[in-house]
């Protein structure tokens, strides 16, 4: 029994995503908007309240031009040899407002022209205006992209009229080890131990 769940244990650390490397988060490019200013972010301005944000007192807010609008950040690219991302972050909307919301991740190749990553996973697209709903993306690459030019995060509010307002806070981008990269050699180190505590408990 302890065996299985030492097995079990190195199982479920196979799965976590231990060396995901944040890219955005609270304290990386103003990702939960609490520097009390939107940058490095556009498209919008910032607010404070502490009874209305999601995480601390400041969030991000953009406004419709016609039905749509976007909240948006540039960042130096990051190392091309892992193509997974995650996105998390959460949104609202305005009464009447927009009601839906995607999110869209580009590098650049050589010739600067836009290399867009693939959505592998989705949680929802509705927006709420009675409260705070998290959005979770995953990403994907295709190929690789030229880390001498920068990369780029979209959070677009869609589906509203004129004048409707998104609300976003608490913004986190992780790059994430391919499983078929570290999910086999943890495996392996599993199956090592287990291995090695029968033989142990045979003698």
């Amino acid at each position: 029994m302890k065996t299985l769940t030492t097995y079990s244990a190195l199982t479920l650390l196979c799965l976590c995503p231990a060396n995901a490397m944040p890219v955005i988060s609270s304290t990386l490019l103003n990702g939960s908007f609490e520097d009390g200013t939107l940058s490095p972010w556009g498209g919008g301005i910032v607010a404070e309240n502490s009874s209305f944000a999601f995480e601390g007192s400041w969030f991000a807010e953009t406004e419709a031009t016609v039905n749509r609008s976007s909240l948006f950040v540039f960042f130096d690219a990051v190392p091309n040899d892992l193509t997974e991302f995650s996105l998390t972050f959460y949104a609202r909307a305005s009464a009447g407002g927009f009601s839906e919301v995607s999110a869209t991740l580009s590098g650049r190749k050589e010739d600067n022209s836009f290399l867009y990553a693939d959505i592998t996973a989705s949680n929802t697209s509705i927006l709420s205006s009675s409260g705070w709903v998290e959005y979770i993306y995953g990403f994907n690459f295709q190929e690789p992209w030229d880390t001498d030019k920068s990369m780029g995060l979209s959070i677009d509010f869609s589906e509203g009229n004129s004048g409707a307002l998104g609300f976003l806070d608490s913004v986190s981008l992780t790059q994430v080890p391919e499983p078929s990269h570290y999910t086999f050699l943890l495996s392996f180190l599993a199956f090592t131990w287990v291995l090695t505590g029968r033989v142990r408990s045979s003698r």
